[in-house]
């Protein structure tokens, strides 16, 4: 698993380990449909969303986002843009419906046991937007606010899907409590409790707007920055609304100015030194393909995460690779033989740096005389251990990177 505190920098109080869906309003967010519309439009004002770990008391902050952007519905048949901050979407009967039964929907509403009043339906979810030519930002409608005291820290987080439905349906879910469990992972206890509170659902033909409420308190035991337990406890609500909630825009990082002012010719199969500071938080390396087909080596130094964008000399990224990290040290692009293009790279974790290098050939293995070393040793540490929580049943780690990536495909 991605150790986290390379997305989360240091923090001193490590209680906001249940945080899995993000988002916040302060009022706007737009129209939204009743239960069973034909259409779903959907408007508001969208925000950028920046995640500040690197104080004690993490916070989220938000900026107006005034570009213009194309959305992507993945495949539902909507049109939509964002018009100078303004989002402007609709769409009628979805072109993407799917068979949704009981099975279908249990895995949707994973924490609970579904009854259905007809046996399947035909439906489509949409939880999130892309960005078309922007496979790394997403726009949904959610909030979250967190409050932390000491080692004890409370979140609440809404988030809004939308749902198609070709006949009437009504899903009922059974929930309850679940735990508490017990687990020990790297030398903290944990103790979870899962609560699901029982909901109806009476989704009309046409568009439904699916609100949830995921309620997390926590507390450690012993000091924040070395803690040996901690208490966890979850609580889900579901219902048919709507509220206004934010347009969120995440992960959203503006194209370049291609060719960059400044970028470092690379030689084929050669290393080429790289160094991200505090003040130059990015860099560009070029190349000319001499085939169609091109590998990117990443060699770590003390940078051991790094994001790797490719463009062309139009400007258009034709290629990226989010979290070149440990086991994932090479990728290879299509290209076109004896076009220039431009790597972009960009730390991970907004508040690392240090150095690394880069280089690229045609096969996948990479140049020889390396002189960094690959991967800088690193001990295992109390942040690590509390933000990559255990799952329920203890088998595999659930950090906090996955969950936000994840939040709107499915309840947590």
């Amino acid at each position: 698993m991605k150790k986290l505190s390379k997305l989360l920098g240091i923090i001193a109080l490590v209680a906001i380990i249940g945080f899995s869906m993000v988002g916040c309003d302060e009022g706007g967010g737009g129209g939204g449909p009743a239960s069973g519309m034909e259409t779903l439009s959907l408007s508001g004002r969208v925000s950028l969303v920046n995640y500040d770990f690197s104080s004690g008391t993490p916070s989220i902050t938000y900026s107006n986002f005034t570009g213009n952007l194309e959305i992507n519905d993945y495949g539902t048949g909507g049109s939509g843009a964002i018009t100078n901050g303004n989002l402007s979407y609709s769409v009628g009967t979805p072109s993407n419906l799917s068979t949704f039964n009981k099975e279908d929907v249990e895995n949707y509403f994973e924490d609970y046991d579904i009854t259905l009043s007809t046996a399947s339906v035909q439906a489509t979810i949409l939880s999130e937007f892309g960005i078309a030519n922007d496979n790394d930002a997403y726009l949904y409608r959610g909030s979250a606010v967190w409050n932390v005291s000491g080692n004890s820290g409370t979140q609440i987080h809404e988030t809004v899907d939308y749902i198609y439905v070709n006949n009437d349906i009504t899903i009922t879910g059974t929930g309850g409590t679940e735990g508490p469990h017990t687990n020990t992972y790297e030398g903290i206890t944990y103790t979870q409790t899962y609560i699901a509170r029982n909901f109806s659902l009476a989704l009309k033909t046409g568009w439904n707007a699916i609100y949830s409420k995921n309620e997390i308190s926590s507390t450690l035991t012993g000091p924040a920055q070395n803690p040996t337990g901690m208490t966890y406890t979850s609580t889900i609500t579901i219902s048919l609304s709507n509220p206004s909630l934010r347009w969120v825009l995440e992960d959203y990082v503006p194209p370049p100015t291609i060719p960059p002012a400044n970028h470092t010719p690379l030689t084929f199969d050669t290393w080429a030194n790289g160094n991200i500071t505090s003040s130059v938080r990015e860099q560009y390396f070029s190349f000319t393909a001499t085939a169609n087909q091109h590998y990117i080596h990443f060699n770590p130094g003390t940078l051991d995460d790094v994001n790797v964008d490719v463009y062309n000399s139009s400007g258009n990224r034709v290629g990226y690779r989010e979290n070149f990290y440990d086991y994932n040290l090479s990728y290879s692009w299509d290209l076109t033989n004896g076009q220039t293009y431009y790597i972009r790279i960009m730390p991970y974790s907004s508040d690392d740096s240090g150095n690394y290098q880069i280089a690229f050939n045609s096969e996948g293995t990479p140049p020889p005389n390396a002189s960094l070393s690959v991967i800088p040793s690193r001990s295992v540490n109390a942040l690590d251990t509390v933000l990559e929580k255990p799952k329920k049943d203890g088998t595999e780690t659930s950090g906090l990177r996955s969950l936000l990536q994840r939040r709107l495909n499915r309840l947590p």
